[in-house]
């Protein structure tokens, strides 16, 4: 297995876990309530949760394309940052609306 293969599958991991704390944490919700950094902390933490899942979901699928389709690493990886940096700029503007700053 190559090594940008286990970058993207463990980033994968990392945003799997980040999106699940983000949706199940009630100490996390409880925290950003009470800093009033954010107008509606709920739908904040909701859509965070999500794009993080699904920036996960999709380097998963990515990483596994990269083990099964040794000839197109290249694009995979190409692939994965496009999709990174389209969901990163998508989260950014939609989660802006949520915050009091």
């Amino acid at each position: 297995m190559k090594s940008t293969t286990l970058v993207i599958l463990f980033g994968s991991i990392g945003f799997i876990i980040i999106g699940l704390i983000s949706l199940l944490s009630k100490k996390m919700k409880r925290y950003f309530k009470e800093s009033g950094a954010y107008k509606d902390t709920d739908n904040f933490m909701k859509y965070n949760g999500i794009f993080n899942l699904s920036l996960g979901l999709i380097g998963l699928i990515l990483g596994i394309l990269d083990i099964i389709l040794v000839g197109v690493s290249k694009y995979i990886i190409v692939i994965y940052i496009i999709f990174i940096m389209t969901l990163s700029i998508l989260q950014n503007r939609t989660l802006k609306k949520y915050r009091n700053i």
